[in-house]
């Protein structure tokens, strides 16, 4: 439990991410004949590409937390798959 809490600053963005991407909701686009909805996921992932640009998020967060990216970009990527049809 204690290596958990190691991490608590990861813990903690990812939860406000979380909140902050629940609120704003899935966004549906209509062009026409054609809509793109952009999931809350989706939100999280520019959070954290914006936050690390800025330079907000130390590096030692970041290292940490892109092993978790892998396992939620897939998720995303098998959620985005499975509703297309």
């Amino acid at each position: 439990m204690k290596e958990f809490f190691k991490d608590w600053r990861v813990h903690l963005l990812c939860g406000l991410f979380t909140l902050a991407a629940e609120l704003i909701g899935k966004f549906t686009l209509n062009l026409g004949p054609v809509s793109c909805t952009f999931y809350p996921m989706l939100y999280t992932v520019v959070f954290g590409v914006v936050l690390g640009a800025m330079k907000v998020i130390p590096q030692e967060t970041m290292k940490t937390s892109s092993s978790y990216m892998m396992t939620a970009i897939l998720l995303f990527g098998a959620r985005s798959a499975a509703t297309i049809g």
